[in-house]
């Protein structure tokens, strides 16, 4: 989910889902092991934004069945 290239210019950083948990990569090592992310049904509509020079900052917003988005910070 909305990979990035990272400070450094040589790394890519996203937030992927392994094994029923969403955590946050850099490129194959994990940075955040449980985000705490959770979806019913699609990612499609939700966003995850992060800053590239300390992803360990990350918001998502979800969008909930009634089409309102609900921000989750770390």
């Amino acid at each position: 989910m909305n990979p990035r290239l990272g400070a450094d210019g040589s790394s890519v950083i996203y937030a992927g889902l392994k094994d029923g948990t969403w955590s946050l990569y850099r490129n194959t090592d994990i940075l955040v092991k449980n985000t705490g992310y959770r979806t019913l049904t699609t990612v499609e509509n939700d966003y995850l934004f992060f800053d590239i020079t300390n992803p360990r900052h990350y918001i998502f917003i979800i969008e909930q069945p009634d089409g309102k988005y609900i921000l989750r910070k770390e």
